[in-house]
């Protein structure tokens, strides 16, 4: 990996374009060079290039692999060391599978807690992996339970659900 942070390399594949490691992006004009402004799309640095009269946009962190890493083989895909999407600085991008970045990602969004349904005097009366799990068995909607463990139900009125320690 060549990361010299001072320096400008060639972008593979759109020539009169270059890159630093610090993921600036500047175009070569007749009067000299010009930065390119870099956009914020759904959470990711995105950067419009031109060639041959089609202009394309890329995720920031793809020009920066390509360049200061390698290209992609097949099932693999550039991400950030660090989580921070927005970090496109070459020391942050890595290449990972596919199916390893969905294995890393995948367990952030598994936030199950288990829930405790408990009558007026605290008493638990059954448990419950899920809140979901909870709502199905009680026949009552998902936000109900969230709430009732969360306090934010008005009425004091069964069943009550709490959030099991």
């Amino acid at each position: 990996m060549r990361i010299d942070s001072g320096a400008w390399f060639p972008i593979p594949g759109f020539p009169g374009y270059e890159i630093c490691a610090d993921a600036k992006i500047r175009k070569q004009t007749a009067k000299g060079y010009k930065m390119m402004s870099v956009r914020v799309f759904r959470g990711h640095n995105i950067v419009s290039l031109s060639r041959g009269g089609r202009q394309r946009t890329f995720r920031l962190r793809s020009l920066v692999g390509r360049t200061f890493l390698r290209p992609l083989r097949k099932g693999e895909v550039y991400t950030h060391k660090n989580g921070d999407t927005l970090d496109d600085v070459a020391t942050n991008i890595c290449i990972m599978n596919q199916s390893e970045l969905s294995r890393r990602v995948g367990k952030r969004g598994t936030r199950r807690r288990a829930v405790e349904k408990v009558d007026e005097q605290g008493e638990v009366l059954d448990a419950y992996r899920s809140a979901r799990q909870a709502a199905d068995k009680n026949y009552i909607s998902l936000m109900c339970v969230t709430n009732r463990c969360n306090g934010k139900m008005k009425t004091k009125v069964p069943p009550f659900f709490r959030w099991a320690k």
